[in-house]
């Protein structure tokens, strides 16, 4: 008689902060939880040759605090859909692998992506729930394609100033409602420093752009005249291509006078001689 085993699945809410903010949620997060780990890992990207429209990805994660065995490969399957639980439900497989792993995985078939650097700390709360608080940065340089197996942990911040914050628990599929139970009693201990909640990962990069307000109208003055004139593109006559204003009305002009100057040439004055100067 065969023993069934249940699917494990990982039961998990997200949230961001500013890190100015880091400081206070730390001090909660300490007092809450009894293991705290510094985190600090590198993760490789692989992703399938698409067949039909299934596409598999999994990440080698390189971890820089590990001893000894440094690389693990992950695979992370598509959430789960479950409209009446508020968590994200996906499987996820953590097995340790040896430092050639990205040859093995371009052997099977995967592509290299991208890659990106996680910092931050990890914590534990009651042998349960696992808390990531964490950075992503992006490396100064690549380490997919070096020949050195030695790879830096130095990074700028891809999203500035903003943490990212991950609560998960395992669950099976029987325990999914405890699990929610639990992440929800969580979150309200975080409550105001920071709100998490489900991802819908269905809605990632299909948002449609923002709707632009519409023009203002243009007000005409009473005394023009209505110019509802609108041209329109030769190739399509039902989009307007701009509005033609009306040409403003040219003034009469005035006829034309003569103009006679009245005013006389002012004459030189004749200045004679008293009769004292005159010599007899």
């Amino acid at each position: 008689m065969q023993q069934q085993t249940s699917n494990l699945y990982e039961c998990g809410v997200q949230g961001s902060t500013h890190s100015s903010q880091i400081g206070h949620l730390l001090t909660r997060l300490r007092g809450l939880c009894s293991v705290e780990v510094p985190l600090n890992h590198r993760e490789l990207v692989f992703r399938s040759v698409p067949v039909g429209s299934a596409i598999s990805e999994v990440r080698a994660r390189y971890d820089y605090n590990a001893i000894g065995q440094k690389w693990w490969v992950r695979y992370i399957s598509t959430p789960h859909i479950r409209e009446k639980l508020p968590a994200t439900i996906r499987n996820i497989i953590d097995i340790q692998v040896s430092n050639n792993i990205a040859t093995f995985l371009e052997y099977l078939g995967y592509k290299y992506d991208f890659e990106y650097i996680l910092q931050g700390y990890q914590f534990t709360y009651q042998r349960s729930l696992t808390i990531k608080l964490v950075q992503i940065k992006k490396p100064h340089l690549p380490s997919y394609g070096r020949e050195t197996t030695i790879y830096s942990d130095e990074g700028f911040p891809i999203y500035g100033p903003t943490w990212l914050i991950d609560v998960y628990c395992i669950a099976t599929d029987e325990g999914f409602q405890s699990a929610v139970e639990q992440l929800n009693t969580f979150q309200e201990y975080l409550v105001p420093l920071v709100e998490l909640m489900k991802v819908d990962h269905r809605h990632l990069g299909s948002e449609k752009p923002p709707t632009l307000a519409p023009p203002i109208p243009m007000m005409i003055p009473p005394h023009m005249p209505n110019p509802s004139i609108i041209a329109t593109s030769p190739q399509n006559t039902s989009s307007p291509a701009f509005i033609q204003l009306p040409t403003p009305p040219t003034p009469p002009l005035l006829p034309m006078t003569t103009v006679t100057s009245t005013a006389t040439t002012p004459t030189t004055p004749t200045y004679l001689p008293s009769s004292s100067t005159v010599k007899r």
